[in-house]
């Protein structure tokens, strides 16, 4: 009895002080938050007119002699219009000059919006809060006020209300062990047994059973009492275990569920829903109209969603969501409220779109050569042939043709054998320079017939990289005859190898017609080709980018290009240093 009411006691004067606590804490921020604000809105208003004109002299005028500072925990600091610090009560940091913009607090206030922040400060190591007002003169924005103040005072007078209570706590707890003990003393030695096993019952403990001695009354009460203990344990044990498990699949599920009442009243939210309707976890107890998206909610309260699956598209974020509504029953067959299951269908929409746009691609790409070949071999059916020199030059052109299909359709095959479940990869140490020099011995005639020059150069000391080796060489091959396709005679081609902190670094450069600003985002995409009719005279099928940066990412690595019109172009990639390393090689060729 003594252990039960104590426990009792003090579980009651932890929750009331708990609560007066938080209440007092509650308290205090807001009183000082709302002092804060009004520091910073008499800031504002004192230095918008000359902030406005510059006069940033008055400014900090203004700022040091404390306009609406309650004490010396509180200090402003002035920015204007392009977040530069014009004076700063504290003296610094940040000093005056120093750019603030990049900070959240000063970004969004320079957007418009008051905003309330805490943090700890850096240099003293203390927790505070800061209003950002922006400062308006005329209705135009021309800075912000940034009002600060230390919570030490707040947390030592928390921590003093803390020690009181705690003082007092332990005080009761004192004074109620000793009477209980006294009263304890009174009741009969079986009574005091069953009182201390219910107590360690309530605590969660079944394996104590109670000695029954006799066959009274407190004997009769004591069996049922082992008796009950054994049965609630079995119970609690299976509740508990299929709680537990319940609890982990909803939470932890990737489909989002919402369940309602039948009046329209939201009753559960799991996280992957709150995920994806982008609401708050609490929403409990909201109308469903306010949860879910209107055409779903509609569903459900005009009764006739059941068994429905609604579409929602939301254009802000592009996603695509698949909402699957069902009736729930009681156990009268009345209605017992709604149950609806949210997936997730934004990446296969979007695997479908790129698929659709990949075969439509494919089949142009395959079409124009096909068109051509059978335009030429009708005209050779139709007498051309007759003429050896016409029907030569036709001849050649459905050669050239069909070798543009056969490019493509390898290119096409190289994409499908880059699969993870279609690749098998032979990595091993390699010096990427050495992969350079053979891929320049390989198009070497090609330069010579244009006039190009080429260099390769290598940095002192680059590590081995890991990775294929002929899967590396096909990627500088194809970065190579871009760039010969698209550089001029008497264009220049740069093969450089230099060490990065993420691992070793590649950069193809030449100095060609370059690709506009509007293609860059796309040079990747399968089958995409800038100035597609130019492309094609030299062969191209759009694919050798895309091949390359699959082989690169696949190694863990990185591609990226740089590009202007007129100016060239630089592709550069990134490999994994290798883990047992080759010895360290540099210079230039």
């Amino acid at each position: 009895m003594v252990v039960l009411l104590l426990l009792v006691m003090l579980m009651a004067m932890l929750l009331i002080g708990a609560l007066l606590l938080q209440q007092l804490q509650t308290y205090y921020l807001t009183q000082f938050t709302n002092q804060l604000k009004g520091y910073a809105v008499g800031v504002a208003d004192q230095v918008a007119p000359d902030l406005a004109t510059g006069a940033n002299g008055t400014v900090v005028g203004i700022v040091e002699n404390g306009i609406g500072a309650a004490g010396s925990q509180q200090s402003v600091i002035v920015v204007d219009a392009r977040g530069r610090v014009v004076a700063n009560s504290a003296g610094g940091p940040p000093n005056v000059g120093e750019s603030l913009a990049t900070g959240q607090a000063i970004s969004t206030c320079l957007n418009g919006n008051q905003v309330v922040s805490r943090g700890v400060d850096a240099a003293t190591n203390e927790p505070y809060i800061g209003a950002a007002i922006p400062v308006l003169s005329g209705g135009r924005l021309v800075g912000c006020a940034w009002a600060r103040g230390t919570l030490y005072t707040i947390d030592q007078t928390l921590a003093s209300i803390r020690a009181i209570l705690l003082r007092t706590t332990a005080a009761a707890l004192a004074v109620v062990a000793l009477v209980t003990l006294l009263l304890a003393r009174t009741i009969t030695g079986p009574l005091a047994e069953l009182t201390a096993r219910a107590a360690e019952v309530a605590a969660g403990r079944f394996d104590r059973r109670i000695q029954v001695r006799g066959d009274d009354e407190l004997s009769a009460l004591a069996s049922m009492f082992n008796h009950m203990s054994q049965r609630l344990r079995a119970t609690l044990g299976e509740i508990s275990a299929e709680k537990r498990k319940a609890d982990a699949i909803f939470a932890h599920m990737a489909d989002g569920i919402v369940a309602a009442s039948p009046d329209g009243t939201v009753g559960l939210v799991n996280p992957a829903a709150a995920r994806l309707l982008a609401i708050a976890p609490d929403a409990v107890g909201r109308p469903l109209r306010e949860v879910v998206p209107a055409p779903v909610a509609d569903a459900v309260l005009g009764g006739s969603g059941d068994g429905r699956a609604v579409r929602i598209d939301t254009p802000a974020d592009g996603r695509v969501l698949i909402a699957r509504i069902t009736q729930l029953k009681a156990d009268d067959g009345a209605a017992g409220g709604w149950v609806v299951v949210l997936t997730d269908a934004t990446e296969q929409e979007r695997l479908n779109a790129q698929r659709r746009e990949f075969v439509g691609n494919v089949s142009h790409e395959l079409r124009t050569p096909l068109t051509a070949i059978k335009s030429y071999a009708e005209s050779l059916l139709d007498g051309a042939l007759d003429d050896r020199a016409t029907g030569a030059r036709f001849l050649g052109v459905i050669l050239a043709e069909t070798d543009r299909m056969v490019r493509l359709i390898t290119d096409l095959l190289q994409l499908t054998e880059l699969e993870p479940r279609h690749t098998s990869w032979r990595p091993q140490p390699f010096h990427l320079e050495d992969l350079g020099a053979e891929a320049l011995r390989r198009v070497e005639g090609r330069i010579r017939s244009r006039g190009l020059s080429v260099e390769l150069s290598a940095a002192p000391h680059v590590p081995a990289a890991w990775g294929d080796p002929d899967r590396i060489l096909q990627v500088l091959s194809n970065l190579l005859e871009n760039a010969i396709d698209f550089t001029p005679a008497g264009g220049r081609i740069t093969i450089a190898v230099h060490p990065e902190p993420e691992g070793v670094a590649c950069a193809v450069r030449d100095t060609g017609v370059g690709i506009p600003a509007a293609d860059l985002p796309h040079v990747f995409e399968r089958l995409y080709r800038v100035e597609a009719s130019r492309a094609r005279e030299h062969g191209g099928t759009g694919l050798g980018l895309s091949i390359a940066k699959e082989i690169v990412e696949a190694h863990g690595g990185e591609i990226r290009l740089e590009s202007a019109v007129g100016e060239g172009t630089v592709v550069s990639f990134t490999l994994p240093i290798a883990p047992s390393p080759l010895p360290a090689s540099g210079g230039s060729a």
